[in-house]
């Protein structure tokens, strides 16, 4: 599990996961946010090593 807010949301858009809890509208908008901002910033190149 990640312990950046970015890469966890880039995570979770990329396996299209759903969390449980929180209205799955509010999830779609907050994960697509970050997601954005992250991919924006570059934080995608740092789970390259993932792959």
């Amino acid at each position: 599990m990640p312990t950046n807010i970015l890469q966890f949301a880039l995570l979770i858009k990329k396996a299209d996961t759903i969390i449980v809890g929180p209205p799955v509208f509010l999830q779609k908008l907050m994960i697509g946010a970050l997601a954005g901002i992250a991919r924006f910033l570059r934080v995608d190149q740092s789970l390259v090593k993932y792959k």
